[in-house]
């Protein structure tokens, strides 16, 4: 039985660009005459991913694929990198210090330096555990080896 053709983009394009083009007039409507500068954030933001972001994440995987075994192993670092970026990421500007108001301790309660150290031991602390829980999996699951 030979493979189903692949199915045209078109759906997802047309749905994705309309969403996308609500987005814009959306933005376009409520910033008014900071649209621009709203845009050339947008835009920078992406040119900054794909120059830097994007970059350094291929240069880590290569490290990571070349320095940890393949298997079980690689794939829990390789979750623990992922998990650790995005509690990075969620915790960047306030760990920055940015987008606060000094004479208002609600805007920023936390500190961020703890908070982001807890939960980046988290990470890989359920990392670990996964990891450890993996190991004694497939150790049972090996057959024995029979005796003649």
């Amino acid at each position: 039985m030979s493979p189903a053709p692949p199915r045209p983009p078109w759906p997802a394009l047309a749905i994705g660009g309309a969403v996308m083009g609500y987005a814009v007039v959306g933005a376009w409507r409520d910033l008014g005459a900071d649209f621009g500068g709203w845009a050339l954030w947008v835009v920078g933001a992406d040119l900054a991913h794909d120059a830097i972001v994007a970059p350094l994440a291929c240069l880590l995987g290569a490290l990571v694929a070349r320095v940890v075994p393949a298997g079980l192993a690689r794939a829990h670092v390789q979750a623990g990198l992922v998990g650790g970026a995005a509690v990075l990421a969620v915790v960047w500007v306030p760990l920055r210090g940015w987008g606060g108001n000094a004479g208002n301790a609600t805007i920023r309660p936390l500190d961020y330096t703890s908070a982001t150290i807890t939960a980046l031991a988290l990470v890989w602390a359920v990392v670990a555990l996964s990891a450890l829980v993996a190991a004694v999996r497939s150790r049972r699951v090996r057959p024995a080896r029979s005796v003649p």
